[in-house]
């Protein structure tokens, strides 16, 4: 495992902080908690012989005034008096024949007296008895409410509304009797339980799934796997070798020696190799500051190879933008031209269904994807099917259209004529932006346009075509795109046409051509025609590993 620095850590955690979505489990935190002060906080105490509802405190566990104006979780022994709780016929049940003899026996056996135990106690009892038990109970509603069911022989809790209303706090007397019937169904802890849960798949995202038990060990391991499938992404040359150093420059704050390590492994292009060495300049490059004076003086020396060239420079360009920054995780690897720290709104908002929030940076599109509860590798581009005037049409008016149709909208993001990026269907859940087949482990993202030109009362006249996209959304494509690689190193990218249903479909080019050309140079992993779904994480993993196995072997064979 790579060393990371501490300062390195400290910005990683606060990076992190920002994808992790607690919204929901606070809200239900704070409801258990509440429940649970309604149910088990106890308002007698306050001093011996203090009376609520019919039951009377015998001990006194509030120790100043402060303590007596509030409810306590402190055991309040107390016992039930006859009157008072609206449970007198319950409590007084007539005696059968066999009972008073059972009893009468007990207590004229000259083994015992029992007024020496209890003095007031009965020893001739009758059918006329008041009550035939004492009832001693902690005097909170939860307990008190068992007891007195028990002892009254009640079978749920709707005789014992005054007792639970008077026992609870004047600020809880509405929770009071759903939670003492939460209480005793288990429902309150049943509920922490599943919060738990939700904590821990929380914290998984953190580390991008990793779980060790050791957080700090698990951010770390992450760090270098998303570091090191970015230096995959590179090229060939590189390897778990050659790799490591450069992570452990990287994570230990040294960005600047971890990219001159990175660049001084660049493969360069064959023919510029040739065309250098037979112009006798030398090609050990060592640094970022030599491969930029190469690159200058080829496109002196040789502007016919300025295709290589341009993948060389390009490649320099990925490798500056993915290490040379201090901070290293993948949303801060990602700029977009700004110098300023862009804002990244709050992502629970964002990615509530039906919400059609606009993202205002490549940051944002990343903490709405990392914020997914569902894993994502795939991205798949589709058009909306309007036309060249519709540049007021977002994703809300997308899904008023699928309502019509009693659907909702089946894209996860629209890109707008006017370049903006909008939410449309939660990331949290598959739609049917593809077939069935494709779903899982997918989001969609749809262009609005499709048909380039007007609407005409004469069909067929207007084709569909990605000349209908504007310059501002191809801009938001790349955007997206930069995001979507930050998010995702190894992630596939495909058009709903490359998936087989109908080359017709949008978005109307190729996206796995597109993606392999600068400034992406990706290849996918999946393959649709073999494959009968996408790729999970680890299987787009290893196949890298196998592609890039292969390779070498070819070259050594060669």
């Amino acid at each position: 495992m790579a060393t990371i620095s501490p300062a390195t850590l400290a910005t990683e955690l606060r990076f992190r902080e920002k994808r992790l979505n607690y919204a929901g489990i606070l809200d239900a935190v704070s409801l258990a908690k509440q429940e649970t002060n309604a149910a088990r906080g106890a308002s007698l105490g306050n001093s011996v012989g203090q009376e609520i509802v019919g039951l009377e405190s015998i001990v006194r566990v509030a120790n100043n005034l402060v303590e007596d104006a509030e409810i306590t979780f402190k055991p309040v022994i107390a016992k039930v008096k006859a009157i008072g709780h609206d449970l007198e016929d319950n409590l007084k049940p007539l005696l059968t024949s066999s009972e008073i003899t059972s009893l009468g026996a007990a207590m004229k056996n000259s083994a015992v007296t029992i007024t020496d135990i209890f003095p007031l106690a009965l020893t001739s009892p009758t059918v006329a008895s008041e009550m035939n038990h004492k009832i001693i109970t902690d005097a909170s509603p939860d307990a008190a409410a068992a007891a007195l069911k028990k002892a009254a022989d009640l079978l749920d809790n709707s005789k014992l509304t005054t007792v639970i209303q008077g026992l609870c706090p004047d600020d809880l007397k509405s929770l009071g009797e759903s939670a003492v019937e939460k209480m005793q169904s288990k429902e309150v802890q049943k509920n922490i339980s599943n919060m738990l849960v939700e904590v821990e798949t929380e914290l998984k995202k953190a580390t991008d799934g990793t779980d060790s038990g050791n957080l700090l060990k698990d951010i770390s391991e992450d760090l270098t796997r998303n570091i090191d499938i970015s230096l995959a992404n590179f090229g060939t040359e590189f390897n778990r070798g050659i790799n490591l150093p450069i992570i452990n420059d990287v994570l230990g704050g040294n960005n600047k020696l971890g990219l001159d390590k990175a660049v001084s492994a660049f493969k360069l292009p064959n023919d510029l190799s040739t065309k250098l060495s037979d112009l006798g300049i030398g090609t050990n490059i060592n640094s970022l500051l030599n491969m930029q004076k190469l690159i200058t003086v080829s496109e002196k020396l040789a502007p016919e190879l300025q295709a290589s060239i341009t993948a060389l420079k390009t490649k320099t360009d990925n490798a500056i933008s993915v290490l040379s920054s201090t901070k290293t995780s993948v949303a801060s690897q990602v700029t977009d031209g700004e110098d300023n720290q862009h804002e990244i709104s709050d992502v629970a908002d964002t990615t509530k269904d039906s919400r059609f929030k606009t993202l205002s940076s490549i940051e944002e599109i990343i903490s709405v994807l990392k914020s997914s509860r569902r894993p994502l590798t795939t991205i798949v581009w589709h058009w909306s099917g309007h036309y060249s005037e519709d540049g007021d049409v977002g994703a809300k008016e997308i899904n008023a259209e699928y309502l019509r149709f009693n659907k909702k909208i089946p894209f996860h993001f629209v890109i707008a004529k006017n370049g903006d990026i909008q939410t449309g269907a939660s990331i949290h859940n598959i739609s049917e932006h593809v077939i069935s087949q494709w779903q899982e482990l997918s989001f969609g993202v749809a262009f609005v346009g499709g048909y380039n030109g007007a609407r005409s009362n004469i069909r067929g006249i207007v084709n569909l075509d990605s000349k209908s996209y504007t310059a501002a959304q191809w801009r938001s494509y790349f955007a997206f795109m930069k995001a979507f690689y930050a998010f995702a190193p190894g992630g596939d990218a495909f058009g709903n046409n490359d998936l087989g249903a109908d080359p017709g479909e949008g978005p109307g080019f190729s996206v796995p051509a597109g993606i392999a050309q600068s400034p992406f140079f990706r290849e996918n992993a999946c393959q649709p025609g073999i494959d009968t779904k996408f790729l999970t994480r680890e299987q787009i993993i290893a196949s890298q590993k196998i592609y890039s196995t292969a390779i070498n072997e070819l070259q050594d064979i060669q």
